[in-house]
């Protein structure tokens, strides 16, 4: 919207992104050009746009006028309660029987305007390494490409947009030793940056126990 002095004047869109309004002879201030910004839930970091603005006409005696300038704005997500800023969350995946995969659901509160990497570990507790295989990782129900570096540290990437709907599933070895209740956990780690470049780095991690046959 545009003001002039503090009233409301009508002003013109060519549908593009273009406005132009009159001002009246006389003015020297007081003209303000309002841009509301969009509260969403999607974390985008800080985000710039501009103004161009440009004088043109005649003075009375036909003297041709011609001025620009310009002005930069900045949106800033929300800060404090409620923020943008999103939550990684990685559920435990419980307790299962040896030989069923143990489940782990991750989720994220907001979205994220840009792809991100989801980097995870799987740490031994009292389970030892072959009592659990090679995970694989969901998304909104479907498979996706998981990187490792053979050392049990594993990537994948998340889609922009995405919330939920992530699983990553680890089989467990049904095996015929007694063992007893064993563990191990997932550590999680979003990093990446938005669309804008600003820094995206959250952790969480879940438990799961390994129960022998009954």
């Amino acid at each position: 919207t545009v003001t002039i002095g503090g009233q409301t004047v009508a002003f013109t869109s060519d549908g593009q992104g273009n406005y132009s309004c009159t001002v009246p002879a006389g003015i020297t201030g007081g003209i303000a050009v309002s841009v509301p910004t969009t509260d969403d839930v999607v974390y985008e970091g800080p985000e710039t746009f501009s103004i161009t603005a440009n004088l043109t006409g005649t003075t009375s005696s036909g003297t041709a006028i011609d001025l620009t300038d310009g002005g930069s704005a900045i949106i800033q997500d929300d800060s404090g309660a409620g923020a943008d800023v999103p939550v990684l969350t990685v559920d435990d995946a419980g307790t299962v029987e040896e030989g069923q995969n143990a489940v782990f659901n991750m989720a994220l509160d907001k979205a994220i305007d840009a792809d991100t990497t989801m980097s995870f570990a799987l740490v031994l507790g009292t389970a030892e390494a072959n009592d659990i295989g090679t995970p694989t990782v969901t998304i909104g129900g479907q498979t996706v490409q998981v990187t490792s570096d053979g050392q049990g540290n594993y990537s994948f990437t998340v889609p922009a947009g995405t919330t939920g709907g992530i699983a990553v599933s680890v089989p467990t070895t049904d095996d015929v030793v007694y063992e007893g209740p064993e563990t191990f956990s997932i550590e999680a780690n979003l990093t990446g940056t938005t669309s804008s470049g600003t820094a995206i780095n959250l952790t969480d991690a879940g438990s799961a126990t390994i129960q022998d046959d009954t």
